[in-house]
């Protein structure tokens, strides 16, 4: 006589019947979907939690773009304005290149990087950062390169 496969149901120590159900052969198959669960959470933590980061320097990185080609612009070649009547605005290159840069050094994130450029009345940035993953560097990506861009010319508006 063969033993059956479904045990039935099972009787606690105070002899009322438990709703668990043993099946034979099955056992240790919730351990295998508790650990398929648990890495599916952590993919998608490691996803916010680095993805975020990413975003946030990404952000950090522009912000400060925008305000140091802002400050290179407002260096106006006085000169240049004058000769013309007004007609002619033209930043005044070495001002801008270095009023652009301390701005940038003083608001970017840590290790971030920029080059600027002045043309005309144009001044330009680009810059880098590196945003250092938490999670993810535990499958072997330790890092997100970031790079952001801004451009900025002065307007002046006629007096009235």
């Amino acid at each position: 006589m063969s033993v059956p496969a479904f045990a039935g149901a099972v009787r606690n120590r105070a002899g009322q019947r438990d709703a668990c159900i043993t099946v034979g052969g099955e056992g240790g198959q919730a351990s295998v979907l508790i650990l398929g669960m648990l890495l599916v959470v952590l993919a998608v933590g490691g996803l916010v939690l680095d993805g975020s980061r990413a975003i946030l320097l990404r952000r950090s990185l522009q912000n400060a773009l925008d305000s140091a080609v802002l400050a290179g612009a407002e260096q106006v070649s006085v000169a240049v304005w004058q000769s013309s009547g007004g007609a002619r605005v033209e930043t005044e290159r070495t001002l801008a290149l270095r009023a652009a840069s301390e701005m940038f050094s003083t608001l970017a994130p840590r290790g971030a990087s920029a080059h600027f450029e002045a043309r005309g009345s144009t001044v330009t940035g680009r810059g880098r950062a590196r945003a250092g993953f938490f999670l993810f560097s535990l499958v072997g990506i330790p890092y997100y390169e970031v790079e952001a861009e801004a451009s900025a010319s002065p307007t002046f508006v006629a007096a009235r």
